[in-house]
């Protein structure tokens, strides 16, 4: 076969068919062939059948996530209360006196800071407890806590490990993950409220913290500053609670094992701290219990449980302006925005509190920004 000669003009034509009558029963011409229907002309019609887009795989984005903001993890009340304003958490009489409050939004908390002490732990699925977890470990005590001190343990993660006597190191990281931060925690002394943080108790006894504190051992080499002798004085209370020891002056109201997540959940399973999902509902628990046992509008619906014992009273300086027979601890410290409404016979039953967070969101920036450049009023 010549090597430029076409494949096709090698191959067997019909004249060689043709030529060799033992193959002339397998060859056929057109022209002989007997139709026995009339030939009909087709017109071709393009395909009705669409045509299949090959899937493109996208590309990665490079749109950088966004952080957790530190705010997400606030112990304290949002700056704008929001209920829903139809469905009360509380309805009920007692004596001659109705209690009710409504229920805080969002029902389901999206952040640590959404939990209130309406919020119900069972109506959360495991998807929205893990939404709970910050997406980057997030330094909570102050600052001063992140800046290395000779002679004391430093942790890449939690910062300055403050000695107390009696524990051990992995003692005292264990607590601080359990407990990474602290917020306006108060005790009851000779029936006045008082920062927890004034007074210390050892062996039993109540002394003024900065009378005693130079004859702690450790004062020797913890620096002689508000923060970090107010964590000295409330972390060595609640390792002393761990290790069962019952204080005559306890902290008022509860303080329960990990009230804040400050990390993403493989930090807490890397320290085996336990099962991510049972952390985020003991965070939940933690922070409604937190509020409830610090509320004082409960702290009057308990005493009225109670037939008239008050639950939570402390000789108020304003009791002399307040015409209830019954001091619940609401006036001035902890005050809830609802408890206000109550006392001065205003209603919760409007629309304002059920604004997006988007909205209250902008209003706030732009009073922020302009502080005297707008008023706001409600019509309630």
């Amino acid at each position: 076969m010549d090597q430029n000669s076409n494949l096709v003009d090698e191959l067997v034509l019909e004249d060689w068919f043709k030529e060799h009558s033992k193959y002339t029963n397998l060859y056929i011409d057109y022209e002989d062939i007997q139709w026995d229907v009339d030939a009909v002309s087709v017109e071709t019609t393009p395909s009705l059948t669409p045509k299949v887009k090959k899937a493109v795989k996208p590309a990665p984005s490079t749109k950088p996530v966004k952080e957790t903001p530190k705010e997400d993890l606030y112990l304290r009340a949002p700056l704008y209360p929001r209920y829903a304003i139809n469905d009360p958490w509380l309805n009920v009489v007692v004596g001659a006196e109705r209690f009710y409050m409504y229920k805080s939004l969002p029902i389901i908390p999206e952040k640590q800071n959404d939990v209130s002490c309406t919020t119900d732990v069972n109506k959360m699925t495991d998807r929205n407890l893990m939404k709970l977890y910050p997406n980057h470990l997030i330094h909570t005590r102050a600052a001063a806590m992140y800046e290395r001190i000779d002679g004391i343990d430093y942790d890449e993660d939690l910062g300055v490990i403050i000695p107390i006597n009696g524990y051990s190191h992995d003692e005292l990281r264990e607590n601080m993950i359990k407990y990474p931060h602290f917020y306006q925690l108060t005790r009851v002394v000779d029936g006045e409220e008082i920062s927890f943080y004034e007074n210390i108790e050892i062996d039993g006894e109540l002394y003024k913290t900065l009378e005693v504190w130079d004859s702690l051992p450790e004062s020797k080499i913890i620096p002689k500053t508000s923060e970090f002798i107010k964590e000295y004085v409330i972390r060595r209370y609640l390792l002393e609670c761990d290790n069962g020891v019952q204080h005559k002056y306890p902290l008022k109201g509860s303080l329960l094992p990990y009230i804040t997540l400050f990390a993403p959940k493989e930090y807490y399973i890397q320290n085996k701290c336990g099962d991510p999902v049972e952390l985020a509902k003991q965070c939940v628990t933690a922070r409604v219990d937190f509020f409830q046992s610090r509320n004082p509008y409960l702290a009057r619906y308990k005493t009225a449980l109670n037939k008239g014992i008050a639950y939570g009273t402390m000789d108020c300086p304003f009791k002399q302006y307040c015409r209830r027979t019954i001091c619940d601890n609401s006036c001035p410290a902890l005050v809830e925005f609802s408890y206000l409404l109550e006392r001065n016979k205003m209603s919760c039953n409007s629309s304002v509190f059920e604004i997006s967070p988007k909205m209250l969101s902008d209003v706030s920036e732009w009073l922020t920004v302009a502080p005297n450049s707008y008023s706001v009023s409600y019509i309630i």
